[in-house]
């Protein structure tokens, strides 16, 4: 019986956390407004090298 109710707290804890607000830096709001920040064009932010995609 005290294996249950120990259980049962756990699960009920972490129900808790999972349903608690996102704080922080790396929440999806924040990384939204960092994306929004970035104002280079995406081609320019990658970078290719010719000659490794044409082997002979």
């Amino acid at each position: 019986m005290l294996f249950i109710t120990v259980l049962f707290l756990v699960v009920l804890l972490l129900l808790a956390y999972a349903l608690s607000t996102d704080k922080g830096k790396n929440t999806v709001h924040a990384r939204r407004s960092k994306s929004a920040i970035v104002t280079e064009p995406v081609h320019a932010m990658t970078k290719t090298n010719s000659k490794a995609l044409h082997a002979n």
